[in-house]
């Protein structure tokens, strides 16, 4: 008998853990807009900001949260 798991389709996003809201990002809104990233991306760069941030708090540099979030605006369609 063969198995087969069925995954073509299904969402990731519920199996990620939940980014904690509280975590202040050094950047603002209006920053990620002037860097070129598009309103309709910001609030999902900032939850994936808020998870890296949350995972290593050296991370909280703001010239280098400026280039995650280019970097993550770029890979999230």
């Amino acid at each position: 008998m063969k198995h087969h798991l069925f995954v073509w389709g299904t969402n990731p996003q519920p199996f990620r853990s939940k980014a904690d809201s509280s975590i202040v990002l050094p950047i603002s809104v209006e920053e990620m807009a002037r860097i070129g990233i598009p309103a309709s991306k910001i609030p999902r760069v900032r939850e994936e900001l808020q998870r890296l941030i949350a995972a290593d708090p050296a991370l909280r540099d703001r010239k280098m949260v400026l280039q995650l979030a280019r970097q993550i605006a770029a890979e999230i369609l």
